[in-house]
């Protein structure tokens, strides 16, 4: 059974949000890129928007979860933070609570005349909170562009947060001025005594860049999506990296790489096992003795488990993928050999032109698990 058919061949269009439109391609949910733009499998058979405007469904209202299929992880979904008409909430970052309230963090974009894309480059970093970890209300900027001059002066965006001894920090990709699609990204640190903030960037930043010396190497372009877990006594940041030499191709052949250091500031040193796994969007998880990832874009939708947090092995497809997802860390990021799979997250929906944040409930078929590796 193909395990991105939907249910009775179409998605539930009752139960889908008001005014929300999905994107379906080939079956399945689409995926957006960095733009905003929709992103499509290599073996699609082409794209069909389907909308549903005049839609009476309470905007808390979940959508139909897709077919199981045979040995598929599927999810349903639900409003987190609801659209705004010309603004862009995308790339979520793993979710922490923290004294009773959740926190995550976002790439926001507010369009103006002459800047209407939904492009994440131009971003600031934005925080929300919630009390339940479904309804989330936008608090205010975390995070702000550099100065002139500065790595990061076009924008910052892709967020993620690390809690480590009893201190909070954010990584995020900077993005420099002037910018094209040529534009080489990096990813920076922040830290802060609190997830509200204030956040102070790292005086070393950058503390990761692309290996723009190596033009074949697969991070010679791009770096960014930085996502972490702690194993022992060494911080893993895993990222996407992309090839200068793909070209605008780029985002169909990005790859995860992972790069270790001992504190949050580094030195990161990347692994010679890179690239890890093909995808587009970075999703990682502590799991039992080892690492859970989950490729959503740009490569085989499925779940891979590496004990070593190295070398991964396919275990089961998903089916209707989230976007851009990043996931409820209830670990919070503590080593934890009896680490257990995560449950839900949040991810990027689109209304119209305008992408905003929905909550995910992942409904597993054969839960991950991972044998403990020799060295381990």
């Amino acid at each position: 059974m193909n395990c991105y058919k939907l249910i009775r061949g179409q998605l539930d269009l009752a139960q889908i949000t008001r005014r929300e439109s999905l994107k379906l391609l080939g079956g399945s949910l689409a995926m957006l890129g960095p733009a905003g733009e929709l992103l499509g499998d290599s073996n699609a058979r082409g794209s069909q928007l389907k909308s549903e405007p005049n839609s009476k469904a309470s905007l808390d209202g979940a959508i139909s979860p897709f077919s199981t299929g045979q040995g598929c992880t599927t999810f349903t979904y639900r409003m987190a933070l609801k659209p705004e008409r010309n603004v862009t909430r995308r790339d979520p970052s793993d979710i922490i609570r923290y004294r009773g309230e959740y926190y995550v963090w976002y790439t926001k974009v507010v369009k103006s005349p002459g800047h209407e894309e939904n492009a994440g480059y131009a971003g600031d970093v934005w925080y929300a909170t919630s009390k339940d970890g479904l309804h989330f209300t936008e608090r205010g900027l975390a995070l702000g562009r550099g100065g002139r001059g500065c790595w990061d002066e076009h924008g910052v965006f892709t967020p993620n947060i690390l809690v480590w001894r009893e201190r909070f920090y954010l990584s995020y990709t900077g993005v420099p001025s002037p910018y094209s699609d040529q534009t080489r990204t990096a990813i920076g640190m922040a830290s802060a005594s609190s997830p509200a903030g204030p956040w102070h960037k790292h005086p070393t930043n950058p503390i990761l860049q692309p290996q723009a010396d190596h033009p074949a190497a697969f991070d010679s372009m791009r770096i960014d999506d930085s996502a972490f877990v702690v194993r022992g006594d060494d911080i893993m940041l895993y990222y996407k990296g992309r090839c200068v030499l793909d070209g605008r191709a780029g985002p169909a052949h990005t790859h995860m790489g992972v790069a270790i250091a001992k504190t949050p500031s580094g030195p990161f040193i990347k692994s010679q096992a890179n690239p890890l796994v093909r995808g587009h969007e970075v999703l990682v998880w502590p799991q039992e003795h080892g690492v859970g990832t989950m490729v959503t874009n740009m490569g085989p939708r499925l779940i891979y488990v590496a004990p070593d947090g190295l070398h991964f092995k396919p275990h089961n497809p998903v089916a209707g993928a989230p976007a851009a997802p990043g996931l409820y860390r209830a670990d919070n990021f503590r080593p934890n050999l009896n680490a257990k799979v995560p449950r839900w997250g949040l991810s990027m929906g689109r209304h119209a032109d305008d992408i905003y944040l929905l909550r995910f409930d992942i409904h597993y078929h054969n839960q991950p698990t991972v044998r403990r590796s020799r060295s381990g």
